[in-house]
């Protein structure tokens, strides 16, 4: 494996200089933004988790902030329809048709799914089935 310097994806504005290993073994992202209002952006990665039919926030709004999701791992535990929502508007739809049914957005420099300026990133489940991943995301400015 790489050392947490080595550059992991890109070069330039907005891009992936490398990467930092965190206490529980993941590694999160380490971004760079010089455009814009140049604030810096924060990169993580975080557990998902959910089991419950219905809209569960996966990342809180941040003020004056967007949240951009840079990778995605979900697998299921039963048929279900998991929607991602940008708040309340529909961004991915993924159809499920039982147990052990998975995707994989392989992390990449481009963003999969940029939400609007304030506004939570939920998952929605048409079922209560557990529904465990990894998100790889930046909020920033």
């Amino acid at each position: 494996m790489a050392d947490a310097s080595t550059p992991l994806l890109g070069a330039g504005p907005g891009a992936v200089q490398g990467y930092t290993k965190q206490g529980d073994g993941t590694l999160a992202l380490n971004v760079s933004t010089t455009s814009g209002s140049g604030q810096a952006a924060s990169s993580l990665s975080k557990v998902v988790s959910a089991n419950t039919s219905g809209s569960t926030p996966l990342l809180a709004a941040t003020p004056g902030q967007t949240n951009r999701v840079h990778g995605l791992r979900l697998s299921v535990a039963g048929a279900v329809v998991v929607s991602i929502l940008d708040g309340a508007t529909l961004l991915e739809r993924f159809n499920f048709a039982g147990n052990g049914g998975g995707i994989v957005l392989d992390l990449r420099e481009k963003p999969y799914y940029t939400g609007s300026v304030n506004t939570a990133l939920n998952i929605s489940l048409s079922a209560a089935v557990q529904v465990d991943g990894r998100l790889e995301y930046v909020t920033g400015a």
